[in-house]
């Protein structure tokens, strides 16, 4: 989607969402902008805070599924060279399979 130059100039966002256009000149409907906006609002609000707490509270619910990402994390600390930095590193992270599903 493209936007006109004049639309550039406008710091409003519902402006410059009214102003895209598709490949074939095409705005969005009102329908569409309306769809767009309200997702939008709920992005800005549902945050990874929230989120995070969200699980805790599921985990807190499933002891079982708390257990079983407890231990996947274990496995993942045992396997460590001696020498390896306490905190967790990116690709211990994505090691993680069952805790990702859980979250």
């Amino acid at each position: 989607m493209n936007m006109k130059d004049e639309s550039r100039s406008k710091g409003n966002m519902v402006d410059l969402i009214m102003a895209i256009e598709d490949d074939e000149g095409r705005r969005l409907n009102d329908e569409e902008i309306i769809d767009l906006l309200i997702v939008y609002v709920f992005a800005g609000h549902e945050t990874t805070a929230h989120t995070a707490a969200w699980a805790i509270m599921f985990l807190e619910q499933h002891p079982e599924f708390l257990q079983k990402a407890k231990e996947e994390q274990e496995e993942i600390v045992k396997r460590r060279l001696p020498d390896s930095d306490k905190k967790l590193s990116y690709d211990e992270i994505r090691q993680m399979k069952y805790l990702t599903k859980v979250c």
